[in-house]
């Protein structure tokens, strides 16, 4: 099953692990986190380093409110975090990445692998 209603493979996986391992939130919040999942998948597929600071930028929420929902994505191991320097060499960021949980093996495997490089979304 490689889509399903359209959807490319990482956006099922982003709704499914948000809704397994986070589901005492409710939906509205559930909805937060797929956001900032999404949008830093979109960030990497764009070939830029997702940080806290450019999900902010990019989705419109607050930076403490992205810090906020990041520390649960942490905590629940959906979400790995790298330190990196920053552009201007001053301090320091977090370079953000999904955490390799056995749900995304198998959509890397399953889904995105076994799809022909053309026909790839």
């Amino acid at each position: 099953m490689q889509q399903i209603y359209g959807l490319p493979a990482i956006h099922i996986y982003v709704v499914e692990i948000v809704r397994k391992r986070l589901s005492d939130k409710i939906p509205s919040q559930r909805m937060l986190y797929i956001g900032i999942l999404t949008t830093i998948a979109a960030l990497k597929n764009q070939g830029k380093t997702p940080t806290m600071q450019s999900v902010a930028e990019l989705s419109g929420l607050g930076y403490p409110n992205v810090t906020r929902y990041c520390k649960t994505l942490f905590d629940v191991g959906i979400l790995e975090k790298t330190p990196i320097n920053t552009p201007s060499g001053k301090g320091y960021a977090y370079e953000l990445s999904f955490a390799k949980t056995p749900e995304l093996y198998d959509i890397v495997l399953n889904h995105i692998l076994d799809t022909p490089p053309g026909k790839r979304r």
